[in-house]
C-alpha cells in the first residue's frame, strides 16, 4: 500500500498537475462551463414539452391549440441547444485570452469570427454546425484564432495609437493587423477545404474527430475507462471531474448528450446511453466515486461516533452531489484501503446501468441537461423522462429460476433493478443477454448451408452476427429504419434496431425490406452514408390467399378502418374528416374496427358531434368477411412499415384514403388510380387535415371514381398473394444459399 501511495505521490500527481494547468484543456473545460447555464434553461422548455405524463402528450400532438404550445415550446430548445458550438466558442476564446492578458473582447469576436468563416452559409445559419456538430471545429477555431493574436501581439506587430486617443479606440486599432491575419487564415482554410473533396472543414472533422471520440466515449468500454481515470485521480486529492470529464470528455458528452435532444424532439428512439447526464447523474450519484451510500452507511451504520459525525456532515451535501466532505474528511483521499471501493464502486454503477439501459429495461437519458447539483431519484426521473430512470439508483438484486418438465432447474437468472445479468446454467455462467445468444448460436452447429434471419438486433446483434458467418446471414427490415429529422446530407441517423445491423453490412448476405419504396430509399442511403452496396430484396411482410369478392351488395356510402386504437393511428382525425363530410353527403357511414386505450376519446368526439348514427366504434372481430362488405377504406397511420391492413384491403377491393407518407400508403395507395394520397407535413395542423380528407372522401363519390378504383385495388392486390410471396422467399433463399460470390 505504501508503494501505491509512493506512485500516486511521485509520479500520477506531478502529471495530472501538469495536464490540470494546461491553458488549452483548461480553456476548454471553463469556456464549456459558459455553456451550462444556457443549455439547462433550454432543458427547462425541453422538459416542460416532454412531460411524461399520457394526458399532456396526447394534448401537444393532437390539440391544435396543443400544438401551438409545443411549437412555442421548442423555440428555446432551439436556440440554446442549436448554438452549443457557437456559445462554446465564445467561451473558450474568451478564457484563452484571458489567460494571454490579451484584450478578451476583440479576441473573443476574432474566434467567431475564425468559427463563422469556415462555416459554409448557404441559404442561412447552419444549425447543425452551430451546434454540437460544429463544437469541434469551434473548439478547434477558437484555440487558432487566440494564438494567432497572441502571436501577432507578443511579437509586437500591432498599431500603436498615441497616448492622447481614446482607449477603446486604440484598442480597436490595435486589433486590427490580428484580426486580418486570423480572418487571412480562417480564409485560406475555408478555401482549402472548399477545392478539396471534402467540401468544408465540418466535414473532415466529424469524420476524424467527431465520430471517433463519441463512438469511442458513448461506448461502454469508453464510460468505464474515463470513470477509472477520474477517480483515480481524486485518490491522489485532484479533482478529476474538472480535469478529464470537464477539459476532455465534457464537448464528447455534450455532444452525445445533443444527438439524444434531437432524437427526443423528433420523436425518434435515443441513440446513446453514454452522455454528459449518464456521467453526473448515474456514475456521480452523490459525487465522485458514488459515494451517496457510504454518506448513509456512515450516518445509521457506523459505530463510531467520529464516523457518525463525518456522516452527519456529509449526508447533506451528498443529497446534493457535494462530496468532498468524505473525501477530505474521511478521508478517502491518499487512503490505500477506500481507494479501492472508491473506484470499484463507480465501475459497477457505469455497468449496472449502462446494461439495464442498453437491454430497455431502463429509459435511456433523454438530452436533458441537469445541473449536476439536482439530487439522486429526482435527477434519474428529470434526465429519463421515465420512472425507471429513478428506480435504477436504488438498484436491488433478483432472481428468476427456470425449470424443466421433470422440476428440475433448467437455468436461473440474476437480475439487478430488472437488468438481465447473469444466466446460470448447471455447466457454465453467461454474463449477459450477448452471451446467452452466443451460447444458444454454437449449439445450433451453424454451416454453409444453413440461413440465419434475423428481424431487430437489440441487445443481441454482435453474437448473432459473429455466429451466423459459419452461415449464411439475412437481415429483415420492416420498420422505419432510420431518422429523418435527425439526418442531413452529411450525416445519418439509423434507427436503433438496425443501426449495428447497416454499419456492418458488409457481412450481412442478404438485407429483406417490406416494400419496394423502402428498398429504394435504403439502396440510396448507402450509396450517400456508406461504403457498403449490399444486395437489397423486397418481401411483403404478410400475404393473402386469394382476392375476396363481396357475398352481396357493398353497403353504399360505407367507409372503414381497422387498426389499434392508438394515438400514433390518428383515427380522431378520421373521426372529426368523415363528420365534416357527412355535411356533404348524409348518407355516409364510417365503422372503426379494433380497440386501444384512444376508445374512450373516440366515444367522446362522436358524442359531442351528435355523431352517433353513422359513425360506431366495432370493436375487435374478424375481419376476413368485413372488408368486401365497405365501399372505402380510410387510414390516418403517418407511417406505416408495411400495412397489414392496408394489404387486406386493396385485397377486398376496397379504394384507400391515406397520407403520402412511407412505406405501406405509397406502396398500397396509387394516387388517382385506387385512390388518394394526402401530402403530409411535420407540423400536422388537425384543421387542415381533417380538411383535405373530408374533400377527398366527397371527391372519391362525386366524381365516381369508386368501380375504376375498385379494380385498381383488386390488380394491385395480386402481387400480394400467397403463392407470389411464397415465391419470393424461395427465389431469394436459393440465390442466398448458392451465390458463390456471397
Amino acid at each position: 500500500m505504501d508503494k501505491f501511495t509512493q506512485f500516486l505521490e511521485e509520479k500520477l500527481m506531478p502529471v495530472a498537475v501538469k495536464v490540470a494547468n494546461q491553458r488549452h484543456l483548461a480553456a476548454i473545460k471553463d469556456g464549456m462551463v459558459i455553456t451550462l447555464p444556457f443549455i439547462i434553461a433550454g432543458s427547462v422548455f425541453l422538459i416542460l414539452g416532454n412531460l411524461p405524463i399520457p394526458a399532456l402528450a396526447n394534448f401537444y400532438k393532437y390539440n391544435a391549440v396543443g400544438q401551438i404550445i409545443a411549437k412555442w415550446l421548442s423555440y428555446p430548445v432551439d436556440v440554446t441547444f442549436n448554438l452549443l458550438g457557437f456559445i462554446a466558442c465564445i467561451g473558450i476564446s474568451y478564457k484563452l485570452a484571458q489567460h494571454y492578458k490579451l484584450d478578451e473582447i476583440s479576441s473573443t469576436i476574432l474566434g467567431v469570427l475564425a468559427f463563422l468563416l469556415v462555416t459554409p452559409f448557404h441559404n442561412g445559419i447552419p444549425l447543425p454546425s452551430m451546434g454540437s456538430g460544429g463544437l469541434f471545429v469551434a473548439i478547434i477555431m477558437s484555440l487558432l484564432a487566440i494564438e494567432i493574436v497572441n502571436f501577432i501581439v507578443k511579437k509586437n506587430i500591432v498599431i500603436k495609437m498615441p497616448d492622447s486617443v481614446p482607449p477603446a479606440v486604440s484598442k480597436s486599432f490595435a486589433a486590427l493587423i490580428p484580426g486580418f491575419f486570423v480572418i487571412m487564415i480562417s480564409l485560406m482554410i475555408r478555401i482549402a477545404f472548399e477545392v478539396s473533396p471534402f467540401g468544408n472543414i465540418h466535414k473532415v472533422v466529424e469524420m476524424v474527430l467527431t465520430k471517433p471520440l463519441t463512438a469511442l466515449g458513448g461506448s461502454f468500454f469508453g464510460m468505464m475507462g474515463l470513470s477509472f481515470i477520474t477517480n483515480l485521480l481524486w485518490t491522489a486529492g485532484i479533482h478529476g471531474s474538472n480535469l478529464v470529464t470537464g477539459g476532455i470528455a465534457r464537448p464528447v458528452l455534450d455532444t452525445l448528450m445533443d444527438q439524444n435532444r434531437i432524437a427526443l424532439s423528433a420523436g425518434k428512439p435515443l441513440p446513446n446511453i453514454v452522455t454528459t447526464q449518464f456521467f453526473d447523474i448515474f456514475h456521480n450519484m452523490g459525487g465522485s466515486g458514488t459515494t451517496f451510500s457510504l454518506a448513509i452507511m456512515l450516518l445509521f451504520l457506523s459505530k463510531s461516533k467520529q464516523l457518525k459525525e463525518i456522516g452527519k456532515l456529509a449526508i447533506g451535501p451528498a443529497f446534493f452531489n457535494i462530496n468532498e466532505p468524505i473525501l477530505f474528511g474521511l478521508p478517502i483521499v491518499m487512503n490505500p484501503i477506500l481507494i479501492i471501493p472508491f473506484i470499484l464502486a463507480p465501475l459497477v454503477t457505469v455497468m449496472v446501468t449502462y446494461l439495464a439501459m442498453y437491454s430497455g429495461l431502463v429509459a435511456k437519458v433523454t438530452g436533458v441537461a441537469l445541473p449536476w447539483t439536482t439530487p439522486p431519484f429526482i435527477s434519474g426521473f428529470l434526465a429519463t423522462s421515465h420512472w425507471t430512470g429513478a428506480a435504477i439508483q436504488v438498484a436491488r438484486l433478483y432472481q428468476r429460476s427456470f425449470f424443466n418438465e421433470d422440476g428440475s432447474t433448467a437455468y436461473d437468472i440474476l437480475l439487478t433493478e430488472g437488468q438481465e445479468e447473469v444466466y446460470r446454467f448447471k455447466d457454465r455462467i453467461l454474463y449477459g443477454k450477448p452471451a446467452l445468444m452466443r451460447y444458444f448460436m454454437q449449439s445450433l452447429n451453424l454451416s454453409k448451408s444453413d440461413l440465419v434471419i434475423l428481424d431487430r438486433e437489440t441487445g443481441i446483434g454482435q453474437a448473432v452476427f459473429e455466429e451466423a458467418q459459419k452461415a449464411h446471414l439475412a437481415v429483415v427490415v420492416h420498420a422505419e429504419h432510420y431518422s429523418e429529422n435527425a439526418s442531413n446530407e452529411d450525416y445519418l441517423l439509423w434507427n436503433n434496431y438496425y443501426e449495428y445491423q447497416f454499419t456492418n453490412a458488409d457481412k450481412v448476405d442478404c438485407f429483406i425490406v417490406s416494400t419496394d419504396r423502402q428498398k429504394e430509399v435504403l439502396e440510396g442511403q448507402f450509396a450517400q452514408y456508406s461504403q457498403h452496396r449490399p444486395r437489397i430484396v423486397t418481401i411483403p411482410v404478410g400475404s393473402i390467399d386469394q382476392l375476396t369478392e363481396p357475398a352481396r351488395e357493398r353497403k353504399p356510402f360505407s367507409l372503414i378502418t381497422a387498426s389499434r386504437l392508438a394515438k400514433e393511428k390518428h383515427i380522431d382525425w378520421l373521426v372529426k374528416a368523415v363528420i365534416q363530410a357527412h355535411q356533404v353527403l348524409p348518407e355516409l357511414t364510417f365503422d372503426i374496427y379494433g380497440s386501444g386505450g384512444e376508445e374512450s376519446l373516440l366515444r367522446e368526439i362522436i358524442t359531442a358531434h351528435q355523431a352517433e348514427n353513422y359513425i360506431h366504434l366495432k370493436g375487435h372481430v374478424d375481419l376476413a368477411q368485413i372488408y368486401p362488405q365497405y365501399e372505402v377504406y380510410l387510414t390516418a397511420s403517418t407511417s406505416e412499415g408495411f400495412g397489414l391492413t392496408l394489404m387486406e384491403a386493396v385485397g377486398s377491393g376496397l379504394p384507400l384514403i391515406g397520407f403520402d407518407v412511407p412505406y405501406g400508403n405509397q406502396t398500397f395507395i396509387q394516387d388517382g388510380q385506387n385512390g388518394y394520397l394526402i401530402p403530409s407535413s411535420d407540423d400536422h395542423v388537425e384543421m387542415e387535415i381533417k380538411r383535405a380528407f373530408a374533400e377527398k372522401i366527397c371527391q372519391l363519390y362525386q366524381e365516381n371514381h369508386l368501380p375504376d378504383m375498385r379494380t385498381a385495388s383488386y390488380e394491385l392486390a395480386r402481387g400480394f398473394l400467397t403463392d407470389k410471396v411464397r415465391d419470393k422467399w424461395k427465389k431469394t433463399i436459393e440465390e442466398v444459399l448458392h451465390d458463390s460470390t456471397i
